[in-house]
């Protein structure tokens, strides 16, 4: 017995190393950077600087049954964004080791049988009820925060939990289809007196319910995240092009109604039209983020030599404008790069999967990932309206990196059910 646990935690020394070499590396030089613009170094950021390293090489020995790609992409991220909010601010970084922490020891710890759980009908149920609870537990004691009541605070400690509603829908979604898939792909003109299959109420239900509450709790970013994410899943079980484009007219008509209900709304979408007019005020966000991204160019003013402080929000919703001040355009692709190739792990496991579950709860969670990156990067460049998101891995926040810590968890289940992890 002990020899079986033995062999279960042993590790590929060289494979480990150079997974964990490259995080280790941007830390420490990071670290040396931002430390010279200042007068003297805050030992705390040392402290945490070296709890960060260990949690990296730790991540990469344990588990054995890992995804390397995951664990590759996952640490280089992690360990740019706590750059990037040590130099910002110390505190937060101080602050977003403890979750780092708590991250990597959830991954090491999670059971090899965490999907199964969720699997079946009573799985399904049970990510219904986790998502409806979350959504509950903000209204009973939820904290409105700037325009959105999408907090909970219990004493020094906050959280979003919306965050993780979007993750147990995707889980009751993955269930939902993998058992009813058949049914929702009937067609919508039923036989006179019989009424469409039981499990389309049920989605509807579930989906419409948590809908719902995002858009009472005013957190439409949230709320619109949610919902192309279930247009892509049912587009996917069923290959309806018309139920999906009736969804798509009816959140036309939900924009409008939320565009004339919430003022911040309104704000934003005059302020993505036109932030110049005013400068000062609606626009100021927009525009502070516009000269940033314009003062890094092509290669960027280096790390700790630009100005997103000047940015409001900078280490949460304009991660991307600050990283484009001081990394450039060239360091922005390269963190794109890593983000996406981020989302093409997860679309390759919804195609290499053994089971229907596995394959949409891959495709959802990758599909998750890859708006929540374009909202987010498309409110900074001034593509899209501001949503108020963050970016993974990479923006302060314990629910949005806990959150994303347990989509990878997910993945790496996934991965290791599916029998494509290397047996060394």
């Amino acid at each position: 017995m002990l020899h079986d646990w033995r062999r279960n935690i042993s590790f590929d020394t060289q494979g480990g190393l150079a997974q964990a070499g490259l995080p280790c590396a941007i830390l420490l030089c990071g670290l040396l950077c931002s430390s010279l613009s200042r007068e003297a170094l805050a030992w705390s950021s040392v402290g945490a600087a070296i709890i960060v390293l260990g949690s990296f090489v730790f991540a990469t020995r344990w588990p054995k049954k890992s995804d390397p790609m995951l664990v590759f992409t996952v640490s280089n991220l992690v360990a740019v964004g706590w750059i990037m909010l040590e130099r910002l601010d110390p505190s937060l970084a101080l602050k977003q080791t403890i979750w780092i922490v708590l991250g990597v020891a959830g991954r090491a710890l999670a059971p090899d049988s965490l999907l199964g759980v969720f699997r079946g009908r009573w799985g399904m149920w049970m990510a219904a009820a986790c998502a409806l609870t979350l959504q509950l537990a903000v209204f009973l004691i939820g904290t409105e925060k700037h325009g959105a009541k999408n907090w909970v605070i219990i004493g020094s400690f906050s959280t979003q939990p919306g965050e993780f509603s979007r993750l147990f829908l995707i889980l009751f979604l993955s269930a939902l289809f993998c058992r009813y898939r058949n049914w929702l792909r009937v067609d919508l003109r039923m036989p006179r007196y019989r009424l469409p299959h039981r499990s389309i109420f049920v989605m509807i239900l579930i989906w419409g319910l948590v809908e719902v509450t995002f858009v009472a709790q005013k957190d439409l970013g949230m709320a619109l995240l949610t919902g192309l994410v279930f247009l892509a899943m049912l587009y996917v079980a069923t290959g309806r092009f018309d139920v999906i484009a009736l969804c798509l007219a009816l959140g036309g008509v939900g924009s409008a109604l939320a565009y004339a209900s919430f003022p911040h709304v309104r704000e934003r979408f005059v302020a993505w039209l036109d932030p110049f007019s005013d400068p000062l005020g609606t626009g100021y966000q927009s525009v502070q983020a516009l000269y940033a991204v314009a003062s890094g160019g092509l290669w960027g003013r280096g790390l700790a030599r630009g100005e997103p402080d000047l940015i409001p929000a900078a280490s949460t919703d304009f991660m991307t404008a600050a990283l484009s001040e001081e990394f450039g355009w060239v360091g922005l692709v390269a963190i794109m790069m890593l983000l996406a190739l981020l989302v093409a792990r997860a679309f390759q496991l919804s195609l290499t999967t053994n089971d229907e579950f596995s394959s949409f709860l891959a495709f959802g969670l990758g599909t998750s990932f890859a708006a929540q990156i374009f909202l987010v990067t498309g409110g900074c460049l001034r593509l899209l309206p501001l949503t108020g998101l963050t970016l993974p891995f990479l923006s302060y926040g314990g629910s949005s990196l806990m959150a994303s810590f347990f989509a990878m968890i997910l993945l790496e289940k996934l991965q290791l059910e599916g029998g494509t992890v290397d047996e060394r």
